[in-house]
């Protein structure tokens, strides 16, 4: 796997993300606003409602965000010998994501919204993007590699090859298998 094809999938995953994160609040904020008069189930009062449905969608974005990108980091590992390719993978994963949301968000802050050019409105444009690439962008990296993790150190099964530690007296460009159990062991004499 390349690393355009897992660029793209990052920036998918990522323009995934933020729509799940940010759509819900649109939808809640019409519904507010009186156009969605019948088309949402009522819990108590209006307020209550909106605190429900509010933190209902706050919980549930970064949720499915970071688990897109834990299945995006395992189907890619799958692919790959992440013991040799992880930081190819962590680059292209962690920039693509970033543009992505960069893209995104240079199309709401010129495109949608008319945002004025003075002080006020360059530190709200900052805000606005240091949010998304926390919530979406580092999410979408970080998930990735976990999920890359847990596809790649699997328990029971035997490990994939590794170098044997130089300073142990074995072959310098030697490798060897071990169980989990062995590298274990291994990695508590190093």
């Amino acid at each position: 796997m390349d690393n355009r094809r897992v660029g793209v999938l990052a920036g998918v995953v990522s323009v995934l993300g933020l729509a799940i994160q940010h759509v819900p609040s649109v939808i809640l904020d019409r519904w507010i606003s009186g156009g969605f008069d019948g088309a949402m189930p009522m819990v108590g009062t209006a307020g209550q409602t909106v605190v429900v449905y509010n933190l209902v969608t706050e919980s549930v974005g970064p949720l499915v965000t970071l688990l897109l990108a834990l299945g995006l980091g395992y189907y890619v590992s799958r692919r790959l010998d992440m013991g040799h390719e992880y930081r190819r993978f962590g680059r292209a994963v962690a920039v693509s994501s970033l543009v992505s949301m960069v893209g995104v968000w240079a199309v709401l802050l010129y495109g949608v919204q008319s945002t004025p050019l003075d002080v006020s409105g360059v530190l709200v444009s900052l805000a606005v993007f240091v949010r998304i690439v926390v919530t979406v962008s580092l999410v979408v990296t970080v998930g990735a590699f976990a999920g890359a993790a847990l596809a790649h150190f699997r328990t029971n099964e035997e490990t994939p090859t590794r170098p044997i530690d130089t300073g142990t007296g074995g072959p310098s460009m030697g490798t060897q298998k071990s169980t989990t159990d062995d590298a274990d062991a291994q990695s508590a004499t190093e």
